[in-house]
């Protein structure tokens, strides 16, 4: 799981993705680790997200 993890937080950097949305089945170590490359927003139930 780490090398995904790993994976994923470098694809973020390099492409300035600027924030992330973890929902529940995002652990807290993997929410820690994508927090040190972008903002990290947590999804609850009711969240209405609109992209332009």
């Amino acid at each position: 799981m780490i090398q995904v993890t790993t994976k994923t937080c470098k694809y973020i950097k390099e492409n300035n993705i600027g924030k992330v949305h973890a929902g529940h089945c995002t652990d807290l170590k993997s929410k820690i680790e994508l927090s040190r490359v972008t903002s990290v927003e947590e999804v609850g139930v009711g969240l209405v997200l609109e992209y332009n």
